[in-house]
Parts: structure tokens; C-alpha cells; sequence
């Protein structure tokens, strides 16, 4: 049996086997990780793709991570870790109550774009001031030993979330507004830089329109 995590926090997992439309379940990660599952927002299949938290992934990756979930593999171990990661217990509210999806999780980590530069500045501090390569031995624990291998696959996903910024400065994941919000931030910042080009092209189109009908004049002139 693998090793208590010795946490509170919930997070967020999902199947999607044979269902169209199913609740997201919220998972408390307690002693080996049991799940107490209660309904949370919704995850909306398809064959082709599955929509959570308004955001759609290719069906067969759900199936693949859903695999992650199943097989304890390293990925699901290190979400196990980080979604229980400097969160106050004591302090449970509607908006930290949960995790992000396990989902965005896995897509985060494959694509390995920063998710936030700010975070990013205190992955390094952070990571290492945790003590994350003593830590993650614990959650491959079984038999009255660690998984070496296992273990060192769980430290490089956990590091790489502090590369990526999806730790904050606070020493903790990223819950599902602040997610939200980076995600907002960042459409907008593209919005206004494609507004931006538009207006420089159409700025240069005029000046040259112009230009033209001042050289179709002056030829006129001559």
C-alpha cells in the first residue's frame, strides 16, 4: 500500500468512460489517495473531444490521463502532491477549495509553455526549499520500500511545474480562478495585439493609398 499524503485538499479528477455528459468529480486525497467523490461542475463528451472548464481536449488524451489515474503513474503522483502543496486547511473557502482539473494539469505539463512568467520567477527558491526529492520517495512508499525510478519521474513533473509557473510565489498550484484569470489576461493580451497589427496595416495601407493618389496627381499635373 503507497504511503498516507497526509492531506486535506480536494482535487480535481474525471473519468470518461461511457458517458456523454457526467459531473466532475472533486477526489479528497487522504490516505492512499481513496476518493470521496461529490459533484462539481461538468465535463461534456464527445467522440472526438472532452470539454472541462470550458476548455476541450482530445478524447484520447482524456483516455490516456484517465490511464495516469488508474495506474498511479508518476503524473497522477506528482498532481497528488502538488494540489495538497501550501494550501491553508484551516482556511477552506469557495475558491481554494478546489484544484485545478487533472486534465489541465497533464495538458500544461505536455505542452511545457509557461503558464505564468511571475510564477516562474520563484520556481527555482521554491522548489528547492521544499525538499521535494526527500518527499516524493514517500509517495512511491510500498512494501517497506521506495520506487526509485517512480520517484525520480515524480520529482522532474514536479519541477517542471515550478518551470512552467504553475506554482505560485504562495508555494502552491494554481487554483481554477487563477487559472481563469491567467487564461483571460492572455486572450486579451493577443486581442490587443491583433488589433494592434490591424491598425498598423491599415495605417500603412492609407499612407500608401494616399501616396498613390498624390503621384496619379502630380503625373496628371505634369
Amino acid at each position: 500500500m503507497i504511503q498516507s499524503l497526509n492531506t486535506a485538499i480536494v482535487t480535481n479528477t474525471s473519468s470518461t468512460t461511457n458517458s456523454t455528459s457526467i459531473n466532475q468529480s472533486k477526489i479528497r486525497w487522504d490516505n492512499v489517495c481513496e476518493a470521496e467523490a461529490n459533484n462539481r461542475g461538468e465535463i461534456i463528451e464527445s467522440t472526438e473531444s472532452v470539454i472541462v472548464n470550458g476548455i476541450a481536449y482530445d478524447a484520447d488524451d482524456a483516455a490516456r490521463w484517465d490511464e495516469y489515474i488508474e495506474k498511479l503513474d508518476p503524473m497522477f503522483l506528482a498532481f497528488c502532491n502538488l494540489a495538497n502543496e501550501g494550501v491553508d486547511i484551516n482556511n477552506v473557502t469557495d475558491d481554494n477549495r478546489y484544484s485545478i482539473h487533472f486534465y489541465e494539469f497533464c495538458s500544461m505539463i505536455e505542452k511545457g509553455e509557461v503558464v505564468s512568467e511571475k510564477n516562474a520567477e520563484f520556481g527555482f527558491e521554491n522548489f528547492y526549499a521544499s525538499n521535494w526529492d526527500i518527499r516524493t520517495e514517500l509517495s512511491t512508499y510500498d512494501e517497506g520500500k521506495s520506487d526509485i525510478l517512480k520517484s525520480a519521474s515524480v520529482l522532474d513533473i514536479i519541477k517542471k511545474c515550478y518551470e512552467l509557473g504553475m506554482m505560485t510565489k504562495e508555494n502552491r498550484l494554481l487554483f481554477p480562478s487563477e487559472l481563469y484569470k491567467i487564461r483571460f489576461e492572455k486572450k486579451m493580451e493577443h486581442a490587443l495585439l491583433n488589433k494592434d497589427n490591424i491598425m498598423l496595416i491599415n495605417y500603412k495601407m492609407d499612407n500608401n493609398y494616399n501616396k498613390a493618389l498624390m503621384n496619379s496627381a502630380y503625373q496628371k499635373s505634369i
